[in-house]
């Protein structure tokens, strides 16, 4: 809506979303009946931040900010810093940890019967790059209003080293995927691309470097990201079957478009020759729709796709 100029559909979103705060969260999904929503999210709360700093990026309204969006910023913020449901809390290091083994609290969510196809509780990787950047705009907003943090201004010079000392990976030069029972799983997935395609950064340039070219490497695609690499034993190349076959590969190499636009905001960032990138976005973006457009629904850009060549189009086909 922002990129469009539709500024008065955007504000409403925003503040529509905002009146639904609950102990620092936000729904994942509204139910039909209008009461009983989802609130089985962590990763909802922090894009909330985000969605603020693009209004801003496009029509720099701070009053409007001040007056319907700071408070539910702040609460959110407050209850992560005191201990949110759902075992959301800070760790002594600065980072955040959300869920247990039988929760599924970030995108990728998907269940086979009552068991997640990828845990990933303890502290993830993009979960923490949003926790960083929230704080970060958080510091902007708050010298922007006047006021006090509502968290201790050091958590800003502790988190980035954190960060760097669980999530880095010398030996292959990118970001593990989730930290948890005191190990880091090394797996090469997709939400690493968060930690630099977000306003604010925890990594320095080097990192940010091999992060993009071990995607590009690994998961980039003519459709998107894959969820995994095909590198990986648990890579799943097709998204067919059964309900639990088709969940069990969902986020288990399947291709997501929407991933393109963080990997876009990455390789503009890190990339050298800014021009070149440009060009190379563009015309990746250009094939994907002249090769898509016209294939799964007319004017549509379906979920998912394949894994594996030729990227067959999958899931809901009017996606976007």
């Amino acid at each position: 809506t922002f990129c469009r100029g539709d500024f008065d559909a955007g504000l409403a979103i925003l503040e529509g979303i905002g009146r639904h705060e609950r102990k620092g969260l936000l729904p994942n999904f509204f139910s039909p009946d209008g009461r009983n929503h989802a609130y089985n999210s962590v990763d909802a709360s922090l894009w909330y931040f985000w969605a603020v700093q693009q209004m801003l990026h496009y029509s720099d309204n701070l009053e409007k900010v001040r007056a319907t969006m700071w408070p539910v910023m702040k609460n959110i913020i407050k209850s992560f810093m005191t201990g949110a449901i759902l075992n959301i809390y800070i760790a002594g290091n600065g980072l955040l940890h959300a869920g247990n083994a039988h929760t599924n609290l970030t995108w990728m969510d998907a269940r086979v019967g009552d068991i997640p196809v990828t845990p990933r509780w303890g502290f993830t990787v993009e979960i923490n790059a949003l926790w960083y950047n929230a704080l970060c705009f958080m510091r902007e907003l708050a010298a922007s209003f006047g006021e006090k943090l509502p968290f201790p201004e050091e958590l800003l010079q502790r988190i980035p080293a954190s960060f760097q000392e669980v999530f880095w990976m010398e030996n292959g030069a990118y970001l593990g995927d989730v930290f948890s029972n005191n190990t880091l799983d090394p797996a090469i997935r997709p939400n690493q691309i968060f930690a630099l395609s977000l306003p604010f950064s925890p990594l320095d340039a080097r990192q940010a470097r091999g992060v993009v070219k071990k995607v590009e490497e690994h998961l980039l695609t003519p459709f998107g990201l894959r969820t995994l690499s095909p590198t990986d034993a648990a890579y799943r190349g097709h998204y067919e079957g059964d309900a639990a076959k088709r969940d069990g590969a969902y986020h288990q190499g399947t291709v997501w478009p929407w991933l393109l636009g963080p990997f876009g905001e990455a390789c503009l960032k890190v990339k050298e020759d800014k021009e070149q990138a440009r060009i190379f976005l563009l015309e990746h973006l250009r094939f994907f729709l002249r090769q898509h457009l016209g294939v799964a629904g007319l004017g549509c850009i379906s979920e998912i796709f394949d894994g594996d060549p030729p990227h067959k189009p999958r899931g809901c086909f009017a996606q976007a």
